[in-house]
């Protein structure tokens, strides 16, 4: 089942009982993928199209998606902070060596 995009001028945000939202190249495209008899309706008009559309994201996948965001940089900043550690402790060791 497709995702229908109009280009029409005069596109709406329900057309034929479909809903409808603002699509990023222009026109609007279906919230919802149409069954393919509906979808054949649309064709037959010209400034239809089949487009593909990504899936929005879920609130809950945002979540989760930030949610291991910030453990990944978290864990990133122990990292670097261990690092800059190591790093001084070598410096200060390096200098009491030279003394």
């Amino acid at each position: 089942m497709p995702f229908i995009r109009c280009t029409r001028k005069n596109a709406s945000h329900e057309i034929s009982g479909v809903a409808f939202q603002n699509h990023p190249e222009g026109g609007v495209v279906s919230v919802e993928e149409v069954d393919d008899d509906l979808a054949a309706m649309f064709l037959s008009v010209p400034g239809y199209e089949v487009v593909e559309v990504e899936p929005e994201e879920t609130p809950a996948q945002k979540k989760a998606r930030e949610k291991a965001k910030a453990a990944a940089d978290a864990e990133q900043k122990k990292l670097d902070d261990g690092a800059a550690a190591a790093a001084a402790a070598a410096a200060a060791n390096q200098q009491k060596t030279e003394e």
